[in-house]
């Protein structure tokens, strides 16, 4: 019994003793070119590839359109001695996306190599500064764009404001607020007074930045009766239609709109619009509020309608369009002379410089 008691430790003693005598040695640094995960003794021998620094943020933003440098980066062994860095970078500072810049390094341990990330997008900075305008759509219109807007920054980094926004005959007018979120654009809803006796402008609208950063498009659009009396257009919109409408539908179950139009004739599902570009010569001139110089604008304007659609008229085959267009003119030109003819304001009638109430 006690000698087998005895073999027994010893054979215990000897697996011991085996198992310390061959724990694994090896490099047990993670950064080390060498690095053995199996390791269980750190055995000195670790060696290491160049330490690659990158000079500035690793990951950065950049305004489209702009000037992209490179801040670069060092690279050196362990030892602190200098190693020359390559790079790759595909970083194109004139489109908007995501791009790399790769920098690597190698000594006789091995290669290393680290990356920057390079967003370039539609920030603030796109959007600011002298711009000139190459499609005028409201030139006909009388609210046309003024062709060299500057573009300023607003009260935080998603707003501009475009100063100088509309043109007329007299001059430039107006300042655009806008809200920017990256590369769309949104006119809020404006009012200011034109030169030359035009009136309130309405206007909004929204755009698009082009992904070069060069150019954008502004789609704006005002409101039918921009001439009218501030207060008056403010009644009309916010107290007295929102009362007809509900009087009309609790009353008669009749559902009504404003007037306007659709988007896309051809295309009803894309929506509804209470507010046009189209020249409305007649509702912008010879509306409820008016004045002689709005009229002889009017007057103007329709003089040359007129001549076109006679002009129309002698070489076109006769159609009912055609002639409800000469009609609609004559009414145009009647409501005109007899809007001239009187000089005092009364019921729907009210001349803006007329002393006579």
């Amino acid at each position: 019994m006690k000698r087998t008691k005895f073999y027994s430790i010893l054979a215990v003693l000897t697996v011991f003793m085996f198992s310390v005598s061959c724990k694994k040695k090896g490099c047990m640094d993670t950064s080390a070119s060498n690095y053995n995960e199996e390791a269980k003794k750190d055995d000195g021998s670790c060696v290491y590839s160049p330490i690659i620094s990158i000079i500035g943020a690793a990951d950065t933003t950049i305004s489209v359109a702009t000037l992209w440098e490179d801040p670069y980066a060092t690279a050196a062994n362990i030892d602190g001695a200098i190693v020359m860095i390559s790079d790759v970078s595909d970083v194109d500072a004139g489109q908007v996306g995501d791009y790399t810049v790769s920098y690597s390094a190698t000594n006789d341990n091995g290669t290393t190599t680290v990356t920057r990330m390079v967003h370039v997008v539609v920030n603030q900075d796109t959007w600011l500064g002298d711009w000139s305008v190459s499609d005028n759509c409201g030139g006909g219109t009388g609210l046309a764009l003024n062709g060299s807007p500057n573009v300023i920054a607003g009260g935080n980094t998603e707003q501009i404001l475009i100063t100088e926004f509309l043109n007329d005959i007299t001059g430039s007018y107006g300042t655009a607020i806008c809200q920017i979120d990256g590369d769309a654009i949104s006119v809020a809803e404006a009012s200011d007074g034109a030169p030359g006796g035009l009136g309130d402008i309405i206007y909004s609208g929204f755009g698009t930045m082009n992904p070069d950063g060069l150019s954008f498009t502004i789609t704006f659009t005002w409101q039918m009766n921009p001439n009218g009396d501030r207060s008056l257009i403010n009644y009309m919109r916010d107290k007295m239609m929102p009362w007809v409408s509900e009087t009309l539908h609790s009353k008669y179950e009749t559902l009504n709109c404003y007037f306007g139009e659709f988007i896309d004739r051809g295309d009803r599902s894309k929506g509804w619009v209470s507010y046009a570009s189209e020249a409305r010569y007649m509702t912008n001139y010879v509306g409820i509020v008016r004045s002689e110089l709005r009229l002889q604008r009017a007057q103007n304007r329709l003089e040359i309608i007129y001549k076109e659609t006679e002009n129309l008229y002698k070489r076109s085959k006769l159609s009912k369009e055609l002639c409800e267009l000469r009609n609609v003119i004559n009414i145009g030109y009647l409501v005109l002379k007899m809007a001239q003819a009187r000089k005092e304001s009364i019921g729907l009638h009210y001349m803006h410089d007329s002393s006579q109430k």
